[in-house]
C-alpha cells in the first residue's frame, strides 16, 4: 500500500457505515455526489451527498 491511501468511513443518515480505502475524494457540484477514487483516477464509490451524514478519514498505521 501506498503512503497516499486513507481510509475514509463514510456515515449515513440512516446510521450505516461504510469504510472505503481511497486516494482520493471530492464532491461533484453537478450531480451533488461524493466520488472517492484510487492513485489510478478508478472511481470505487459514488455517494448522493443527502444520504451522507458525515465523512471523515484515518491514515494507514504500519506495524
Amino acid at each position: 500500500m501506498e503512503d497516499t491511501e486513507t481510509i475514509v468511513i463514510i456515515q449515513f443518515i440512516n446510521g450505516d457505515r461504510l469504510n472505503i480505502i481511497c486516494s482520493d475524494y471530492s464532491f461533484d457540484k453537478e450531480s451533488g455526489d461524493y466520488l472517492f477514487e484510487d492513485d489510478l483516477g478508478i472511481v470505487h464509490a459514488i455517494v448522493p451527498r443527502e444520504q451522507v451524514a458525515c465523512i471523515y478519514e484515518e491514515k494507514y498505521r504500519y506495524i
